[in-house]
């Protein structure tokens, strides 16, 4: 259960069991997430890899000092987790707008001000989707984590949330006023569970052999970092036309979605 703190389509690739891509393409249409802004709070972006999805991001992290804030102009990624989640985000839905807000440096590591700051520079700033392909177990973190998040809800905008790679509760996955998503061994990026009952909802495919990384390589990576971007992408699609999709709507999308691919399984099982 979740937990509240109280006081062309050319980019339907793969295939979801025996599914083909003609299913996918009749629900989704033509949705590739148009209109769709989507802020990546990471490590940032490599920005000699030219895309015009791509706006000029923000920094909040202190070049001296990675743990310490320091709003700026340098949202270039040190370390690839950023431009890795991007890519994915794109993969599903390459019509979306990404902003890169970097929290990372050099290592995977930040602080809780910097995180809150972030959210708030999409509060003010009226992105639609927010991706945290990131957690924190931190005692101290829960209380100002949940406020950001919940003033971020009340704005209209749907954060999506990895669960901690230790696969214990983290946080800002298991609130209600985000969706939580761990790895699962699935077949595609467009198969997911969707767990109604659970604080971690969505299990999406976080593993994967071509992952966009530093200097434009690909490498091979999996966690639950690279599951986030997956249910991402698919709020996005499910958000193109329908700008005041709030968070309990986007739930319910998922959840027919992942009927809808248990209706298709079975039917062609059956067939």
């Amino acid at each position: 259960m979740k937990h509240a703190i109280t006081n062309g389509n050319h980019f339907f690739e793969g295939s979801i069991c025996s599914i083909r891509e003609t299913c996918l393409s009749d629900y989704f249409k033509n949705s590739i997430g148009s209109g769709v802004t989507i802020a990546v709070i990471d490590s940032g972006w490599n920005y000699s890899l030219i895309d015009s999805r791509i706006q000029n991001g923000t920094g909040f992290v202190d070049r001296f000092d990675e743990l310490s804030l320091k709003v700026n102009e340098n949202y270039f990624d040190e370390n690839g987790h950023g431009t890795a989640v991007t890519d994915l985000i794109l993969r599903i839905a390459p019509g979306t707008t990404i902003i890169p807000l970097k929290v990372f440096g050099k290592r995977l590591e930040t602080s809780v001000n910097i995180l809150v700051e972030a959210i708030l520079w999409c509060i003010k700033n009226k992105v639609k989707i927010i991706n945290l392909s990131l957690g924190t177990l931190l005692d101290e973190a829960l209380k100002p984590l949940y406020q950001v998040c919940e003033l971020a809800k009340q704005n209209g905008i749907i954060i999506v949330s990895a669960q901690s790679n230790s696969n214990e509760y983290s946080y800002p996955s298991i609130f209600e006023n985000s969706i939580g998503v761990k790895n699962g061994q699935l077949n595609s990026i467009f198969e997911i569970i969707y767990l109604h009952d659970e604080a971690t909802e969505c299990i999406a495919k976080g593993f994967h052999e071509d992952l966009l990384y530093l200097n434009g390589e690909r490498v091979k990576s999996a966690g639950n970092s690279f599951a986030a971007p997956i249910i991402t992408g698919l709020v996005a699609l499910f958000s193109q036309n329908n700008n005041k999709l709030d968070l309990n709507e986007a739930r319910n999308k998922l959840e027919n979605y992942f009927h809808f691919l248990q209706d298709k399984a079975l039917n062609s099982f059956v067939s």
